[in-house]
C-alpha cells in the first residue's frame, strides 16, 4: 500500500512538472516533455501554419518576377546547362562560382515547368514556405508547443525572406537544408540514432552546395557534437561525430580539389564570389562611414524585415534565454551569437563584401526562434486584457508591413539597391518588360538579335524571351570582340545599355580600332525605352553613316551629340 501510495505520488509529481513544462513560458520545454506533446496538436499546428505560408507566399510569388541579378544568372545559367550538361565539379563558364546544387535543383524545376522564366521562382518559393517545418520543430523543442506556434505565426511575415522565396533566389533553399541538419543534429543528442546525424550531414552538404556563406554552420555543428561527447564520452556519438564530419566535409573538400584541377586555384569560388571593398591601406572618412553604414544596417534590416514589434519581442527572448543559468542547453542562441560575430568580423571590420539584408536571413531566421519564448514570457506576467492587446497589435503591425508599399520604389538609387530584399514583392523593372515585349514581336517576325549578355539587364531580357532563344545571339565577350561579333552575325537590332559598367571598354574599343566600315549596313539609333538603347539595322547608301557612340553616360535619355573629331563608317 505504501508503494501504492508512492507511486502515486511520484506520478502526480510528474503530471505537475510536466504542466508546469508545458505552460511555463521562459523555459526550454525538456527532451522528456517533448515526447509526451500530443503529436496529433502538432501536426494539426504545423499544417495550419504551413497553409497560411503557403497562402501568402502563392499571393507574393503570383505578382512578383524574376528580379535581380543573382536570381536572373541562376535561372540563365541552368537553362544554358540543359542545352549541353555536365559534371559541375568546379566553377566554369557557365554556371560561374556558384556552387551546383542550386543549379541542379534550377533544371529540375525548368524541365517539369518547360518554364526558365518562374520554373526556378516556384522551387525557391516551395522551399521557402516549407522553412516553416523545421523553424516550429526546433522552437518545439527547446521551448515547447505554445512557443513554437508564435514564432511559426510570424514566420509568413519575414518580409525579404519572403521576397528573396518568390523572386528565385537561392537563400531561402540553403536556410531550408540548414535548419533540418540542425533540427537532426538536436534529436540525435537525445536518442543517438545514427541515421539522425548523417541525415544532418547530408542536408548540410545539400546547403553548402547552394550557398557557400552556410559553410560556417559546418564547424558550427561539429563543435556541437563534440561538446556532446566530451559530456557523455558515448561511442555512438564519436561514431556520430565521424559520420557527420565525413559527409559534411565531403561537398567543401570535392569542390576544392576540384577547383585546383580545374583552375589552378582552390579557392577561386571564394575570391570571385566576395570580392573585398577597394580601400586605402590606412583608417580614413571613407571606410569610417562603411564601417558605420554597415553596423547600422544589420538591426534596421532586421528590424524591417521581421517588422519592429516581432524584431524586439524577439530580442527579449533571445536575451531571457542568455540570461537563464538554469538552462543546460543554449545552442540556438550561440548560433545567433556566432552569425552576428561573423557578420561583424566579415562585412562591418573587414569589408569583404559590400552588406545587403539578404546575407541576414539567417540571422533573421534564429531571431524568429526567440520570438515565441518572448511572446509567451511577455504573456505570462500581463493581464487577459492586456494580453489580447499584445497580440492582436503584435500581428497586425506583420499584417500592415506586409501590405506597405513596397521598399523597392524608394529613391535614390543607391538605398533603393540595399533595401530591395527588404520588400516581400518583387517586380521586374517596367523598362525590362516593355523593351521585352517590343524585341519579342521583332522575334516574332523573324527579326536576328543581339544581346550583350554582360549587362545584367539584358540578362533579364534574354531570360523573358527564352522561346526566341535562337533568334538571339547572346554576346559574353570582351569589348574588343564585338565589333567582329557584328560583322559575323549581321544582326537586324542590336541592344546596349547605357547603366552596362563595360559601355566605357566598348566605346574606348571602338574608337581605337578607328573606322568601321560596312559597305552593305549600318545602324542607326530606333528608340531608348529607359536606359536600353536600341539600334536597328538600315540600309546603307554606300558610304557609310556618321554615328556618334560616345558620351552616352553624359547624354540625357538618347539624345547623342556628334563629335567634331572621330567618325564611325558603320
Amino acid at each position: 500500500m505504501m508503494r501504492l501510495k508512492k507511486l502515486r505520488s511520484h506520478g502526480k509529481a510528474l503530471l505537475a512538472q510536466l504542466d508546469s513544462d508545458l505552460h511555463r513560458p521562459a523555459s526550454p520545454t525538456p527532451v522528456a516533455s517533448t515526447g509526451l506533446l500530443s503529436s496529433a496538436k502538432i501536426r494539426l499546428d504545423i499544417l495550419l501554419l504551413i497553409l497560411l505560408t503557403a497562402g501568402i507566399y502563392l499571393f507574393f510569388w503570383s505578382i512578383s518576377d524574376t528580379s535581380g541579378n543573382d536570381t536572373v544568372t541562376r535561372s540563365l545559367m541552368a537553362w544554358r546547362w540543359l542545352k549541353k550538361p555536365f559534371l559541375i565539379w568546379a566553377c566554369n563558364d557557365i554556371t560561374w562560382v556558384f556552387g551546383p546544387f542550386h543549379c541542379y535543383l534550377n533544371v529540375i524545376a525548368i524541365l517539369l515547368t518547360g518554364n526558365p522564366l518562374w520554373g526556378p521562382r516556384l522551387a525557391s518559393g516551395l522551399f521557402g514556405a516549407m522553412t516553416a517545418i523545421p523553424l516550429y520543430l526546433i522552437v518545439s523543442h527547446y521551448f515547447g508547443r505554445r512557443a513554437a506556434f508564435y514564432s511559426g505565426l510570424a514566420f509568413p511575415f519575414f518580409t525579404f525572406f519572403i521576397g528573396l522565396s518568390v523572386s528565385g533566389n537561392s537563400e531561402p533553399i540553403s536556410s531550408f537544408f540548414i535548419l533540418w541538419a540542425i533540427y537532426f543534429a538536436i534529436r540525435f543528442r537525445e536518442n543517438e540514432f545514427l541515421s539522425h546525424i548523417i541525415a544532418s550531414g547530408l542536408l548540410f552538404s545539400l546547403a553548402a552546395a547552394t550557398r557557400y556563406d552556410v559553410w560556417i554552420f559546418g564547424p558550427v555543428l561539429f563543435i556541437y557534437l563534440l561538446w556532446i561527447y566530451y559530456r557523455n564520452r558515448s561511442r555512438v556519438v564519436l561514431k556520430g561525430l565521424i559520420f557527420f564530419a565525413l559527409i559534411a566535409a565531403s561537398f567543401p573538400v570535392a569542390w576544392i580539389i576540384g577547383n585546383y584541377h580545374l583552375v589552378g586555384d582552390p579557392l577561386i569560388f571564394l575570391k570571385q564570389a566576395y570580392d573585398p571593398l577597394p580601400f586605402s591601406g590606412h583608417f580614413d572618412i571613407r571606410l569610417a562611414k562603411h564601417i558605420l553604414y554597415d553596423f547600422a544596417l544589420f538591426p534596421s534590416a532586421l528590424m524591417f524585415g521581421l517588422t519592429p514589434a516581432v524584431f524586439l519581442i524577439a530580442i527579449f527572448g533571445f536575451y531571457r534565454t542568455l540570461k537563464e543559468k538554469r538552462r543546460p542547453d543554449r545552442f540556438p542562441a550561440i548560433i545567433l551569437l556566432v552569425l552576428i560575430f561573423w557578420y561583424m568580423s566579415f562585412f562591418v571590420i573587414g569589408q569583404k563584401m559590400i552588406a545587403v539584408s539578404r546575407m541576414m536571413v539567417n540571422h533573421g531566421l534564429f531571431l524568429l526562434i526567440f520570438f515565441g519564448p518572448g511572446m509567451t514570457a511577455l504573456l505570462s506576467i500581463l493581464k487577459p486584457a492586456r494580453q489580447k492587446i499584445l497580440l492582436v497589435s503584435t500581428f497586425l503591425m506583420a499584417v500592415l508591413f506586409a501590405i506597405l508599399p513596397p521598399f523597392s520604389v524608394l529613391r535614390p538609387a543607391a538605398l533603393n539597391s540595399r533595401l530591395i530584399p527588404l520588400s516581400q514583392y518583387v517586380p521586374a523593372p517596367p523598362e525590362i518588360k516593355s523593351t521585352g515585349n517590343l524585341l519579342h514581336r521583332q522575334l516574332e517576325s523573324g527579326k536576328k538579335i543581339m544581346l550583350d549578355c554582360k549587362d545584367m539587364a539584358q540578362r533579364s531580357i534574354m531570360l523573358r524571351l527564352f522561346e526566341h532563344e535562337n533568334g538571339i545571339i547572346q554576346f559574353y565577350g570582351t569589348p574588343s570582340e564585338f565589333i567582329p561579333d557584328i560583322k559575323i552575325e549581321k544582326p537586324d537590332i542590336i541592344v546596349l545599355s547605357r547603366s552596362n559598367r563595360h559601355l566605357n571598354e566598348i566605346q574606348a574599343s571602338w574608337i581605337t580600332t578607328s573606322e568601321l566600315q560596312f559597305a552593305d549596313i549600318n545602324y542607326v539609333l530606333d528608340r531608348t525605352i529607359g536606359n536600353f538603347l536600341i539600334f536597328s539595322r538600315k540600309a546603307s547608301d554606300g558610304r557609310g553613316s556618321v554615328f556618334p557612340i560616345t558620351n552616352w553616360r553624359s547624354s540625357q535619355y538618347g539624345k547623342f551629340r556628334a563629335l567634331s573629331a572621330t567618325k564611325f563608317e558603320l
